[in-house]
C-alpha cells in the first residue's frame, strides 16, 4: 500500500510492473533507514530494472517518502489504540464481552500464548491489563514470529520468549 501511494507521488503511475520495481527502488534507497529486513533489502538490490531505470531517490525525496510511510504506518499510534482497546475498563462486565475486542484478545491469548494468564492484572486476575513492553513483544510475535528483544527481559516474572509459543 505504501509503495502504491509513493508510486503515484513519484509518477510511476498505475502500471503494476512499474510499481513492483519502484517498491524495489524504495527498499534499496530506504530499507536500512526504515528498519526493513536486510534480506529483503539485498533481494531488492538484485532488481536490475529498478537499478537501471528508476533513478535513486534524493535526500529530500527520501525524507518525504519517510514522512508518507510514517503517516501510513504509525506503529506508535497502532500500539496506543491496541492498548486502549485491550485494557478497556469494565469490558468484562459487558453482556457482549466474548465478542468484544478484549474478549477476542483473551481467546487469542488462550490459543497462542504458552502462558496466557500473564495478560491479566496481577492483583485481581480478572481484568486484562498489559503494558506497552508486552504489546510490542506481542506485535513482534505476530508479525515477525518471535519477540525481538535481545536482553532476555521478563514480564510478570516470566521471560518474554517463554510467554509466546514457538512457531513450528
Amino acid at each position: 500500500m505504501g509503495g502504491a501511494v509513493l508510486c503515484r507521488w513519484r509518477g510511476a503511475g498505475g502500471r503494476t510492473r512499474d510499481r513492483v520495481h519502484f517498491e524495489m527502488r524504495l527498499l534499496m534507497d530506504m530499507g536500512d533507514s526504515l528498519g526493513i529486513n536486510a534480506d529483503h533489502v539485498q533481494l531488492a538490490r538484485l532488481d536490475k530494472i529498478a537499478t537501471q531505470k528508476i533513478p535513486k531517490l534524493t535526500g529530500d525525496q527520501c525524507r518525504h517518502a519517510e514522512d508518507v510511510i510514517g503517516q501510513l504506518f504509525d506503529v506508535g499510534e497502532v500500539l496506543k489504540v491496541f492498548l486502549d482497546e485491550v485494557n478497556k475498563p469494565d469490558a468484562q462486565a459487558a453482556p457482549d464481552w466474548v465478542d468484544s475486542f478484549p474478549g477476542q484478545f483473551c481467546e487469542w491469548a488462550n490459543r497462542s500464548l504458552a502462558l496466557p494468564d500473564v495478560i491479566f492484572d496481577e492483583e485481581s486476575l480478572g481484568k486484562i491489563s498489559i503494558d506497552e513492553r508486552f504489546a510490542v513483544a506481542l506485535l513482534e510475535f505476530v508479525f515477525l514470529g518471535a519477540p525481538q528483544c535481545h536482553d532476555d527481559p521478563t514480564y510478570r516474572g516470566h521471560r518474554l520468549h517463554d510467554i509466546f509459543r514457538h512457531s513450528a
